[in-house]
């Protein structure tokens, strides 16, 4: 959710278009949030069975989508080693900005390769949930440092201050 929250603003403020690229291959969820298909997806791109105007899905305006595709966990490292060898700049070259919903950093095998490949990583935190120790353990396993966004921080501030502060 917040990869396609950060996608529409990039198209919506900006005016830029934008792939929103499903990189978590053990547990896709954009095809059904955004109720497109599911396949082909990002596996068949990087397979090389299905073109990038079969994969790209138009979801509004200067907005597209590459689902994972087909599930695949055990490929995943294998996906990421097509994506390096050109797939990833074939679908730069689709848009002003590519906005990944990666895997988490810790727990997928390919979380980390993953997060390399982007120019810029924001890394998002269930408050309140994620020991702070594998925090740590994920900020210090990419580099550059991360920026962090809290999901679930609840605003200790009064409701009518919130509504007044528009918080």
């Amino acid at each position: 959710m917040v990869a396609q929250a950060l996608a529409l603003i990039q198209a919506n403020d900006y005016r830029r278009r934008v792939v929103l690229l499903e990189l978590d291959l053990e547990n896709p969820a954009l095809a059904e949030q955004l109720r497109l298909a599911a396949r082909p997806g990002l596996a068949e791109l990087a397979q090389g069975s299905s073109a990038m105007s079969e994969v790209l899905q138009p979801f509004g305006p200067r907005l597209a989508a590459i689902t994972a595709g087909a599930s695949l966990p055990a490929a995943g490292a294998g996906i990421l080693e097509q994506l390096r060898g050109g797939v990833l700049r074939a679908v730069q070259q689709e848009a002003d900005v590519v906005v990944m919903d990666l895997p988490p950093l810790i727990t997928s095998p390919y979380g980390r390769q993953a997060a390399q490949m982007a120019e810029q990583l924001v890394m998002v935190i269930r408050a309140g949930i994620t020991p702070l120790p594998r925090v740590k353990e994920a900020i210090d396993s990419v580099s550059p440092a991360p920026a962090i966004l809290l999901n679930g921080v609840h605003s200790s501030l009064p409701r009518w201050m919130q509504t007044l502060l528009s918080v």
